[in-house]
């Protein structure tokens, strides 16, 4: 149970600072959608959070990196190709693809490798 708390809160703690550094801004969004292109943001701040759930939700693997990267990637992929339809940077979408990655692996350490 305390393994499943630190996982979430490192969860939550990791996609808020790589939000604020990482997410475009709202207002790219607001010619599309409504609400000043809040919506779409939110996007980049929600779907990270399913990151941490999916790794606890899946059986300890045998090498516990690869889960959380492909995991963390995979969630990440629809942000990435959405930066790429606002003429954001190319740099962008990989930037994203990195992030989430790197929250998967720290995620996957947390959950699988790390000794209580």
């Amino acid at each position: 149970m305390r393994r499943t708390w630190i996982v979430l809160i490192t969860n939550l703690t990791l996609t808020v600072f790589l939000d604020g550094f990482f997410a475009p801004a709202a207002h790219r969004y607001a010619g599309i959608f409504r609400f000043g292109g809040q919506p779409p943001a939110a996007t980049f701040l929600i779907l990270p959070l399913y990151i941490g759930p999916a790794l606890l939700w899946i059986r300890p693997p045998v090498r516990w990196y690869l889960p959380g990267v492909i995991i963390g990637v995979l969630l990440t992929i629809p942000l990435a190709l959405w930066t790429l339809l606002e003429n954001y940077p190319l740099s962008k979408a990989p930037i994203i693809l990195a992030s989430g990655a790197l929250q998967g692996l720290v995620l996957s350490w947390i959950a699988y490798r790390r000794t209580w």
